[in-house]
């Protein structure tokens, strides 16, 4: 179970509390936030730390700026909620963290229908229809004077069932190959390259059980395919399949090789600056097995391609 599915188990639970009659779990439900702002507060924190280059930046500046956003807004609305809570309040502040679930959940909701793979409908719907039903009941248990006060006790049951519900993560084997491809496509951006995808991801000249899949790019008149090396799906974390992969014969240019951690980088140009230019960008990645720009100096037949093996990476 991960920190964010615990954080919203120990607030639901918290929140229950509040069901309970007597002293000594009077007030316990008001702090119901608390764990979920502990979590923002320290992922907040190692975002400020990457932002400011003391730490670890596995995604770009733009997300780490957003993760700070988010922690904050989680924090501002849960010390709200704190006052609503020990104070009884019934202003706009007692609406804060209702709106804060249905816009959770209805995000929840959205990211589910517009990314249809296999299984994220009950990954992401479930827990969204959850997360949505407890806004809109501790909206109106607080907003409708003659709603049943025991059906005020039902939105922290919700929650508990949307982190409840919400089945283990599948491990995305190659999360840090399109980490890294971004980080390489925004560096040239930033340098004013036009990249232009020339199509989707395409499959390696292997069995269908062991494809290498990657992504075409052109940056002006270069042709950039960058490889994706992924985990293994039985393998330990640090495990990485072999990819084989083929490499594109010369036109209009040389075939140059640039090695990162979990990219493959192969660029055809004529243009040995911009070769230089994206090796510079492929090795401020840390890969300890790149090897610099290397020109493929291979002889090539109009029906064939060259083909590349990486042994693994460890």
């Amino acid at each position: 179970m991960d920190a964010l599915r615990w954080a919203v188990v120990l607030s639901a639970l918290v929140a229950v509390s509040g069901a309970w009659s007597g002293r000594r779990a009077g007030g316990w439900h008001a702090f119901w936030p608390v764990p979920l702002m502990a979590m923002a507060t320290v992922m907040g924190l190692l975002d400020l730390r990457g932002l400011v280059g003391q730490g670890p930046a596995p995604v770009t500046a733009t997300f780490l700026v957003l993760g700070i956003w988010a922690a904050c807004v989680v924090d501002l609305v849960g010390a709200l909620e704190i006052q609503v809570g020990l104070r009884g309040r019934s202003d706009w502040q007692a609406l804060m963290a209702p709106a804060f679930l249905i816009t959770v959940g209805v995000a929840l909701l959205l990211q589910a229908v517009r990314r249809p793979e296999p299984g994220n409908l009950t990954s992401g719907g479930v827990p969204g229809v959850l997360v949505l039903s407890a806004g809109v009941l501790l909206l109106a248990g607080r907003s409708l004077v003659s709603f049943p006060p025991a059906l005020r006790h039902l939105w922290p049951l919700a929650l508990l069932l949307a982190a409840v519900a919400r089945p283990s993560a599948t491990v995305d084997r190659y999360a840090e190959a399109r980490q890294e491809l971004g980080l390489v496509l925004a560096g040239l951006q930033r340098t004013g390259a036009r990249v232009v995808r020339v199509d989707g991801t395409v499959r390696g000249r292997r069995s269908p059980a062991a494809v290498t899949p990657a992504e075409t790019f052109r940056v002006g008149d270069n042709e950039v395919t960058v490889y994706l090396i992924g985990h293994d799906d039985h393998a330990g974390v640090e495990a990485h399949l072999s990819p084989r992969v083929a490499v594109p014969p010369p036109s209009a240019g040389v075939p140059h090789l640039h090695i990162a951690p979990h990219i493959l980088v192969v660029c055809v140009t004529a243009d040995p600056s911009f070769a230089r230019q994206l090796d510079e960008l492929v090795r401020d990645l840390g890969g300890r097995h790149s090897q610099g720009s290397v020109a493929l100096a291979m002889s090539f037949s109009p029906n064939s391609v060259a083909t590349l093996h990486s042994g693994p990476r460890r």
